[in-house]
């Protein structure tokens, strides 16, 4: 490890966006070289090969995988200190994506708040910046520029709740287990959710950017927001799913949250269906879905 290479911490690495991350950094990029160790830092038990992460080689970053790293107790971040600590050069970059969910709103601002107090000060927060659980949603699209992502797509072997793909892939393949394959296969949601305006975000994409934020501290960058979107154009479930909606059952995201380009310095525009594609073949290949 030369003195001029980096060396990430990756807070949160088995969910969508943190394992993205990881998944980006191994295969050298943005350049060879660049970064000499990738520290990934999970809460769960894991074991590398259970990852799905670039096999090790002498031409690519080394990786320490830390697990049992449970950010939300208080007064619990020896593990943390263990993926910041080793020989060579010490911590050049971060990137944190830890979020908890909890059922109590009020709660679960306290418990992610408590972890960034603890350890550092920023959060991708995805459009819950926005307000869109808010009754009356006080912004109007094309949603201006507070750093989020809307339709999160991508694949994470240990579950992710911000996988879009995930949840449309688990729901495809019980039904085609049910119905058979070939089945039409009907949107659970409302007219008003059929034809809601979203844009995508690939996990690899949000991974990319943050990379590519963090290697770039200038003042294009620092201390800006910026959202994170595959490309700038809507999606809408009328325009990908062929099966029809149910009016019955299902009115979540049921308005436009597209989110505004304007502003990005990100310039790499991935083919947005082949993202999905991607997600889908992943979870077969894992062996998560039929």
């Amino acid at each position: 490890m030369s003195e001029d290479q980096y060396r990430a911490l990756v807070l949160s690495a088995s969910g969508l966006p943190g394992r993205a991350v990881v998944e980006e950094l191994l295969p050298n990029y943005p350049t060879e070289g660049a970064f000499a160790k990738v520290t990934a830092l999970v809460n769960r038990s894991l074991k590398a090969q259970d990852t799905y992460w670039p096999l090790q080689s002498p031409e690519r970053p080394e990786l320490q995988l830390v697990d049992g790293a449970n950010l939300p107790t208080q007064g619990n971040t020896g593990r943390v200190r263990k993926g910041a600590s080793g020989k060579g050069r010490s911590i050049s970059h971060v990137y944190y994506f830890a979020f908890k969910q909890e059922d109590d709103l009020e709660f679960e601002i306290k418990t992610n708040c408590g972890m960034l107090e603890r350890l550092f000060i920023a959060w991708p927060s995805g459009t819950m910046g926005y307000g869109i659980y808010h009754k009356g949603r006080f912004l109007k699209a094309p949603l201006p520029h507070q750093g989020e992502t809307s339709t999160r797509i991508g694949f994470a072997p240990s579950g992710s709740t911000y996988s879009f793909a995930a949840h449309w892939a688990a729901y495809f393949s019980l039904y085609a287990l049910v119905e058979g394959q070939g089945a039409k296969v009907p949107l659970l949601g409302t007219k008003a959710t059929w034809t809601a305006p979203w844009t995508d975000a690939s996990s690899s994409t949000i991974a990319r950017t943050a990379i590519w934020a963090s290697l770039h501290p200038d003042s294009k960058t620092a201390g800006e927001l910026f959202n994170i979107a595959d490309d700038e154009y809507a999606n809408r479930h009328a325009h990908v799913w062929q099966g029809g909606h149910l009016d019955r059952v299902g009115y979540h995201m049921d308005f436009d949250k597209q989110l505004s380009l304007e502003r990005a310095q990100f310039t790499e525009e991935p083919d947005t269906i082949q993202s999905w594609l991607n997600a889908y073949d992943r979870f077969k290949a894992a062996g998560m879905v039929l």
